[in-house]
């Protein structure tokens, strides 16, 4: 029987990557690092909770086969979870440029063939 893989099921494929950066929480900026990301949105952990349904601006630090490049984005909080003792935020794209998007894009898609 062929093992059902974790993002078969999902609409967009999400993957797995460690890249820093920060949001803009209302007056507060808080440094994350990503826990997964897809084109839909991203895991991020933080040591700061925040409130679901709030928007927050997402600046990224991403390197993805020798190139570098800053991600910004306008998103909002969907969910929250604790995580030992830190939250990992989930944040969806609200506001991405189409160049951004492809990007991650082209990411996921080729961390998928790995």
């Amino acid at each position: 029987m062929e093992k059902l893989r974790l993002n078969d099921h999902r609409r967009y494929p999400r993957t797995k990557v460690q890249w820093s950066g920060v949001i803009k929480y209302r007056d507060h900026i808080i440094e994350v690092t990503t826990v997964d990301i897809s084109v839909q949105g991203i895991m991020v952990e933080s040591s700061f909770k925040v409130k679901t349904n709030q928007h927050a601006m997402l600046m990224l630090n991403c390197n993805f086969n020798n190139k570098k490049a800053v991600l910004y984005a306008k998103t909002r909080v969907k969910q929250i979870r604790v995580s030992q003792y830190k939250f990992n935020l989930i944040l969806i794209f609200e506001e991405i440029s189409p160049k951004f998007r492809n990007f991650i894009d082209n990411f996921v898609s080729a961390s998928q063939n790995f």
